[in-house]
């Protein structure tokens, strides 16, 4: 266990002599820091014991010669921690250890059928946690503010629900006009599973100019559409005259 090992360096450097601890509390925090670190606070109790350990010890000799020798010692503080593993929290723990637990709305089915249809459909729930992660960028989010971080997540969710639904229409779409692929990568190579990334970004460069000459338009310059980008707006439903519209 890590934290074992952890707490077992730990308590090596308590009892060294240039251990730089001087209060029980600090002890206190490196061990509380150590146990949340691996994750091991539930299951692991401790104790720290306060111990004074002689580091120096001479003889001041006799304050004259029929009086006794007087023996000076030095202690100084020194923490001794001790720590058990707590077995009734372990085996409750292991009674669900390995139980992936589930929530539906579909209260109509079994828990066999709901296992089966999330394990067929794993690889788009974890895709869609990629998209939250790496494409929308979730985290890190500096907000201190939990109203705040409410309404960021909730974007968050309009867009990875605006790409879950790019994609299947787009797909939906392939499969009725018997469209296998479609050439949506870089040097026209062909996609047979298109994202929603891929769509925006083929798109996110196209630029209208207006010509303004005294505060009056001159001229509009639209968007150049290639045969690629009418492809996808005809898939999608969308009219390319839409990006003529100025």
């Amino acid at each position: 266990m890590r934290a074992d090992k952890a707490l077992g360096k730990f308590a090596e450097k308590l009892l060294k002599p240039r251990c730089g601890f001087k209060m029980t509390r600090a002890v206190r925090k490196a061990v509380d820091d150590i146990l949340d670190q691996t994750g091991a606070r539930r299951w692991i109790d401790y104790s720290v014991e306060n111990v004074y350990v002689v580091t120096d010890q001479h003889d001041d000799g006799p304050n004259h010669p029929a009086a006794p020798s007087r023996i000076r010692q030095t202690k100084r503080l020194r923490f001794r921690l001790r720590w058990h593993v707590r077995t009734d929290a372990v085996q409750a723990d292991s009674k669900s250890d390995g139980v992936i637990p589930l929530v539906t709305n579909r209260p109509d089915l079994s828990p066999r059928e709901v296992y089966v249809i999330y394990h067929c459909n794993q690889p788009l729930v974890e895709k869609r946690h990629d998209l939250l992660k790496n494409t929308l960028h979730v985290t890190p989010a500096f907000l201190h503010n939990v109203s705040r971080l409410e309404a960021l997540l909730f974007l968050e969710y309009l867009a990875v629900t605006v790409h879950a639904l790019v994609e299947r229409e787009l797909r939906l779409k392939m499969s009725e006009n018997h469209r296998e692929q479609i050439p949506l990568y870089p040097e026209a190579r062909r996609c047979s599973a298109p994202t929603a990334e891929r769509v925006f970004e083929i798109f996110e460069h196209l630029q209208a100019h207006t010509l303004l000459k005294e505060g009056r338009k001159i001229r509009t310059f639209q968007p150049r559409l290639t045969e690629m980008h009418k492809e996808v707006l005809e898939l999608l439903g969308i009219s390319p005259l839409s990006y003529a519209d100025y």
